[in-house]
């Protein structure tokens, strides 16, 4: 009885093992199911969210994937206009402390020497730009601020410095020359400047994805000016993909990539001149009215003369307009156009004399300039060469010839 009862209870244990091993099988097929069918469930009604628009000077790119505003509301989540508000809150901040194309920055107040009291997010950046300069024997330097302003960078005139020049602004320049004490930014020299620009918008990326990662938000990639951070992968499981273009020198160039870089929880930056200058429109010489100076595109292997164009030139020299003729970038232009500055822009060319420029359409966004009307300035040209050309204006530059 003693064999049979150890048999039994051998052969019934060996039962009970089989049944709880295909049970636990079992059921973790189902919990896999189970969270498989979650997932799926929950990525498919994931939507597409994209933020365009521009600070510090350049454009922001933001795409990220949330649930729909009705189960954020239901499950206390931020729903995409409290997302979009807190973004734009932090650019804001960023902006107001550390950009050099806000006028009334901290930043450009520290350089003018208004203030040397330094807020967190100047002095997070302080900090970074410091061990970077150390890290790299001061090849990395922000206190290059004056030379670069000198050269003409900041898609100003640009000039070309004398040794003489370069030596004497020298003098400011040099990390060791800043240091924090007790919440103030110290500068060894008063003509030093400071220039983020380097990792400004790196920053901010970084800014504007933890705060989407704070809010749950773990699928998205944030673009700020060539700063790029992607972070997990998109619902379909696939990476989030970069196409780096061909640099070309043409802006109306059809555009071709040269490779394509897949992301995941990485980083990329990338920068270039290229597709940055506005050059012609059509294929007309450009010209636009900037806080009362005349800016049209100085001549170069791309922008050939016109006699339009320079007929034009000499007309508001004459009347003592500022005429300047240089570089002139897509971010310089539509700074001035958000800030009111920028009061009208024309085309000019032998066919059409002068034709008014009433929008601008840049990365997905339209501009419209001076309500898309003719401007003074415009309007007045355009009278004074076709009066001249057909006799109802004299003619004093000695411009018309007659035909016999």
């Amino acid at each position: 009885m003693g064999t049979k009862h150890y048999l039994c209870t051998n052969y019934f244990c060996e039962i009970m093992k089989k049944i709880f091993k295909a049970f636990k099988y079992l059921s973790f097929i189902l919990v896999l199911i189970f969270f498989s069918a979650c997932k799926n469930k929950e990525n498919s009604e994931l939507k597409k969210y994209t933020l365009n628009g521009r600070t510090q000077g350049t454009y922001y790119h933001i795409v990220y994937y949330a649930p729909e505003d009705k189960w954020c509301i239901k499950n206390n989540w931020q729903t995409s206009s409290q997302i979009k508000k807190g973004i734009d809150s932090i650019l804001i901040k960023i902006d107001n402390s550390i950009s050099l194309w806000n006028p009334q920055s901290l930043l450009n107040k520290i350089n003018d020497n208004q203030t040397n009291v330094m807020n967190i997010i100047l002095k997070e950046n302080f900090l970074a730009a410091e061990k970077i300069s150390k890290l790299t024997d001061g090849n990395f330097d922000i206190s290059l601020g004056a030379l670069i302003e000198a050269h003409g960078f900041a898609a100003k005139e640009r000039k070309k410095l004398s040794k003489q020049e370069i030596d004497s602004m020298m003098l400011y320049v040099g990390y060791e020359k800043l240091r924090l004490e007790e919440g103030k930014l110290i500068k060894q020299y008063p003509q030093t400047k400071i220039d983020f620009n380097a990792i400004a918008q790196g920053y901010t990326t970084d800014q504007i994805s933890n705060y989407l990662k704070r809010n749950n938000i773990n699928q998205h990639i944030v673009d700020v000016g060539g700063e790029v951070f992607a972070s997990g992968k998109k619902p379909d499981g696939q990476q989030w993909r970069v196409a780096i273009e061909e640099p070309s020198k043409d802006m109306y160039a059809e555009r071709e990539y040269n490779s394509f870089i897949k992301l995941e929880n990485k980083s990329i930056v990338t920068s270039g001149n290229y597709r940055k200058y506005i050059e012609e429109v059509g294929a007309m010489n450009v010209m636009f009215k900037i806080n009362g100076e005349i800016i049209t595109p100085m001549l170069s292997g791309s922008i050939l003369p016109g006699i339009t164009r320079k007929s034009i030139i000499q007309i508001l020299k004459d009347e003592g307009a500022k005429v300047s003729e240089r570089l002139i970038s897509v971010d310089e232009l539509i700074d001035a156009l958000e800030k009111g500055e920028l009061k009208e822009g024309w085309g000019c060319g032998t066919a059409a004399v002068v034709s008014p420029i009433g929008q601008l359409y840049y990365n997905g966004k339209t501009y419209t300039i001076n309500d898309n009307k003719i401007g003074e300035t415009t309007q007045k040209l355009y009278d004074t060469l076709t009066g001249i050309q057909w006799g109802r204006i004299p003619d004093t530059r000695g411009w018309v010839y007659p035909v016999k």
